[in-house]
């Protein structure tokens, strides 16, 4: 079939304006695609429990058409995927590929057939395995991935994290993970003709497998907006951390915090200060006095505008953090671990405070919360950061 001129966007989730960093990546690259070329066909492949659902209004708008193609179910208990998979190299992908099969590959190479996409842009390599009979369904589509961030990158990351933790056995299976997505990231990377990466750090590691010429960045973004008024200084102080708190390292954050960090700022604080949490996911248990968990919420403004310092706490994660850029384009003074600000190219002390020990991330955030001009410069040097750098209107999908 001749290829028509819409592109066509695959993604293991449904892009999102206000969802979780996962989701928000794939709305930005989604937009990005429309403004480049006209509206996209949107294909969903919901993986590791996505939910089948549909596009916020926002999101449909950039779409010349949308569907989910779930796993169908009962083809995965038969007798010929048991085959498939001894045959090749199945048994060598990684643990999370090994629940697609060919009755679902099908599928989505028969809806990916009738769009006759000229252009296909996967986000997320985890996809991969959804993509063997859509290759070839596809033959004249030019390939691209969004890559977002090395999976075995992060999974080796996840290991050391769950090592820290004392959960040695998930630490193995995680390594070895990573050890399985290093191998296919070697031999499929170059099967595409552009992958684009979150940061020039994540670029770098693509490049080990790829022509540079094929490789290009395309940062994290998010909407502009107005950003929030200074706080008073003499309020009470409040902290404030954002993410989905079902992912380990926002949670491990958290808890790491509140162990470690948060007893060092309320022992030697000279004002009342109250440390908030929000975000979707398992409760917690007793996280220590003056800590406030919001659990999911819809509208962020009112949280951003009522804190003093964003705090990004991170000990493990992949591609660059939403998060900080969230806070940036609020007008909020963030400190992070050097893990948590990996990738962005902002500078600490003009955008942001770095703190590499939980003696200095206390001291950071007690320096802002004493000093408010001090926060006020911060916070406007990671306003302008954002405004140049990773504000949706600053970035384009160009060839």
């Amino acid at each position: 079939m001749k290829p028509t001129s819409a592109p066509l966007f695959v993604s293991p989730v449904w892009p999102s304006t206000r969802g979780n960093g996962l989701a928000m990546r794939a709305a930005a690259t989604l937009r990005l695609l429309a403004q480049r070329a006209g509206p996209v066909h949107l294909l969903v492949v919901p993986m590791y429990g996505a939910p089948v659902d549909a596009p916020e209004p926002a999101v449909a708008a950039w779409c010349r058409s949308w569907q989910a193609v779930p796993d169908p179910g009962p083809a995965a208990a038969t007798d010929a995927l048991a085959q498939w998979r001894r045959e090749g190299d199945r048994p060598a992908w990684p643990q999370g590929w090994r629940s697609c099969h060919p009755a679902w590959q099908q599928r989505v190479a028969a809806a990916g057939a009738a769009l006759a996409p000229s252009l296909i842009l996967v986000f997320r390599f985890y996809l991969w395995p959804h993509l063997e009979a859509l290759w070839p369904a596809c033959p004249h589509a030019t390939r691209w991935l969004d890559l977002d961030e090395m999976e075995s990158t992060t999974l080796g990351r996840l290991a050391d994290l769950h090592t820290l933790r004392g959960q040695v056995a998930e630490a193995a299976r995680l390594r070895d993970e990573a050890q399985a997505y290093a191998r296919m990231e070697a031999a499929c990377l170059p099967q595409f003709d552009r992958v684009w990466a979150s940061s020039a750090l994540e670029a770098a590691h693509v490049r080990r497998h790829l022509p540079a010429s094929a490789v290009a960045v395309l940062p994290n973004t998010v909407e502009g907006r107005q950003p929030c008024a200074s706080r008073a200084s003499t309020a009470d102080a409040r902290l404030l951390f954002v993410g989905t708190l079902g992912y380990l390292p926002n949670r491990d954050a958290v808890e790491h915090f509140c162990a470690h960090i948060w007893p060092l700022i309320r022992a030697a604080a000279t004002r009342p200060v109250t440390f908030h949490v929000v975000g979707k996911g398992p409760a917690f248990g007793d996280l220590g006095p003056g800590v406030v968990v919001h659990g999911f919420v819809d509208d962020l403004t009112p949280l951003y505008a009522a804190c003093d310092v964003v705090v990004v706490p991170l000990r493990a994660g992949g591609g660059t953090r939403i998060k900080i850029l969230e806070a940036f384009s609020h007008q909020r003074p963030v400190v992070s671990t050097p893990m948590g600000a990996e990738g962005l190219l902002a500078q600490s002390g003009e955008h942001w405070l770095l703190a590499d020990t939980d003696a200095a991330f206390a001291q950071a955030c007690l320096h802002l919360l004493a000093q408010p001009q001090a926060g006020l410069r911060l916070a406007e040097g990671g306003y302008r950061f954002f405004r140049e750098h990773h504000a949706a209107d600053a970035v384009t999908l160009a060839d």
